[in-house]
């Protein structure tokens, strides 16, 4: 379910709602069954043992969470997180996770933001590093194969599980993990609906981190400051926009 916000306006809750009709009727179709299936199968063969799953609070990640909760709950969830620009909704899909799912072991790992690191390879790389350290080498996420042509590629060549990972949703689309999500009623971040009054398409939406580097591309950029103004203002003060 979307969670409450007043970020999205009244224009993109009515695309939301539109894509939500498509997002529910995926969700009944016998190869979107399959593929959950087979995600949870991915699951049980990779085991629990000396193993954690990395979440975000993105898309994604809210439906692995929600199979590891069901599936092996002993398993820790840890979010590597870069303080303090994490995308603020993601704080509101984590509380409202946790609220339906109190039987988890859940764990974060909290790292400073510096502007002289590139945030996407050099300190979630160090969080990752000491997860690692924490919970083993053997982890799972919600990577997805139509992410990225690289990615595509390993899933063809590996599948689901390696001997030290577990993608269970390497097969899904946007549409397999959106049908999950609504049809499970598991909170989805409003982010999700801010699409410019239906100029974007949801599935390829993606929050994490705020600024810098790594929101440059694409228009996300002038996405983050139209929907994030307030904490764009208090992050980069000295971003020399005058909105």
């Amino acid at each position: 379910m979307l969670i409450d916000s007043s970020r999205p306006s009244d224009a993109d809750i009515v695309a939301w709602q539109r894509a939500v009709r498509g997002f529910e009727a995926n969700g009944l179709l016998q190869s979107h069954i399959n593929r959950v299936f087979n995600a949870e199968h991915a699951l049980r063969s990779f085991g629990d043992s000396d193993c954690y799953c990395g979440v975000s609070w993105g898309k994604d990640s809210v439906v692995v969470a929600d199979m590891v909760s069901r599936i092996m709950p002993n398993v820790p969830l840890v979010w590597v997180r870069v303080s303090p620009i994490e995308n603020p909704d993601c704080f509101l899909v984590r509380d409202s996770f946790l609220s339906e799912h109190s039987i988890v072991n859940y764990n974060e790992i909290v790292l400073t933001y510096s502007k002289s690191d590139d945030v996407g390879t050099g300190r979630l790389a160090d969080g990752f590093n000491q997860a690692k350290a924490m919970f083993g080498r053997r982890y799972i996420s919600g990577v997805r194969g139509d992410e990225s042509a690289a990615r595509g590629k390993r899933v063809a060549r590996w599948g689901e599980n390696t001997a030290n990972t577990c993608a269970p949703l390497a097969r899904w689309s946007g549409d397999d993990v959106f049908a999950y999500l609504v049809n499970g009623k598991l909170p989805i971040a409003p982010a999700y609906a801010c699409t410019m009054n239906g100029l974007l398409d949801p599935r390829k939406i993606r929050i994490a981190t705020l600024g810098g580097e790594r929101g440059n591309g694409h228009g996300r950029a002038a996405w983050e400051w139209r929907y994030y103004e307030r904490e764009m203002r208090e992050l980069f003060p000295d971003d020399g926009r005058t909105r």
